[in-house]
């Protein structure tokens, strides 16, 4: 293992290659550590507050216990690493590579992901509130359970992330691409889904009290039991196949909303009272084609 002042030696010598060694338990505050090859090594209890570690390789590393507090990682390769119980409280981590670290019981609080690549990370039950992944990339990310009140997420990437169970009140999704998604019993009381793309999502059970989903397509979507209270669906396209089962529509404003084939069975018919069906057959279940609100 270095000491602080034999690892600014070998900075200092010129040699960038400082992959594997054993770092840990170090003080390293305010250090400027950027552009070294940093891979695998082993950060364990190590405080990194203020330092600077941009466009450094931190691939397969370990930061179990370890300060990254106001530390600037922008542009670093994280991919593999492990952030256990990790302080990353506004964390700087503009454009870096995070796909498939862990980060169980991480600090994430103010924490910036701005174009960063979160790819398969898993983040259930983390506290992501006002988090800012402008422009990041969540594919496949599990979401499960996340609190991501006011979490900002415009041109975010969010193919195949789950958000079951997750908190989005208030969030502005304003044309994200929720397709083919799992949103099972998702809070998105008040969010902001104008313009999103929701065809084949799972929204089954879903909170969406006084949302705006203007121009929405939820083209073969899972609504069973969603809850449409005050929301307003103006011109969206409630599509193919659509399953209004047991979903609350009062107060929802469905003004020039489409569908084509859809099922409404149980879907709260006085809720549908001011819907002019163009042509259908029945609620039992049967299809219906070019209805419109």
């Amino acid at each position: 293992m270095l000491t602080r002042q034999e690892l600014l030696d070998h900075i200092a010598s010129g040699n960038k290659n400082l992959s594997e060694m054993d770092l840990s338990g170090l003080d390293l505050i305010n250090l400027n550590l950027s552009g070294l090859d940093l891979s695998a090594v082993d950060f364990t209890n190590t405080n990194l507050s203020w330092a600077n570690l941009s466009n450094s390789d931190l691939s397969y590393s370990g930061f179990a216990n370890t300060s990254l507090r106001y530390a600037n990682l922008t542009g670093v390769n994280l991919r593999r690493a492990s952030f256990i119980e990790t302080n990353l409280t506004s964390t700087n981590l503009t454009n870096a590579n995070l796909s498939g670290v862990t980060l169980k019981s991480a600090i994430l609080k103010n924490t910036n992901f701005t174009g960063a690549d979160l790819s398969d990370v898993s983040l259930s039950y983390q506290d992501l509130t006002g988090i800012d992944f402008t422009g990041a990339s969540l594919k496949g990310a599990n979401l499960r359970n996340t609190k991501l009140k006011g979490a900002i997420l415009l041109n975010t990437s969010l193919a195949g992330a789950d958000f079951t169970d997750a908190n989005l009140k208030g969030v502005n999704l304003s044309g994200v691409d929720f397709s083919k998604f799992n949103e099972i019993n998702t809070d998105f009381t008040y969010a902001n889904l104008k313009d999103v793309n929701l065809t084949n999502a799972n929204l089954e059970g879903a909170d969406l009290k006084y949302a705006n989903l203007s121009g929405a397509n939820l083209i073969c979507a899972n609504l069973k039991g969603a809850n449409f209270t005050g929301a307003s669906l103006k011109n969206a396209n409630l599509g193919y196949f659509s399953d209004f089962k047991d979903a609350t529509l009062k107060n929802a404003n469905l003004d020039n909303a489409s569908i084509q084939i859809v099922y409404i069975n149980g879907a709260g018919s006085r809720d549908l009272m001011k819907v002019k069906f163009l042509s259908f057959l029945n609620s039992s279940g049967e299809m219906c084609s070019q209805l419109r609100f």
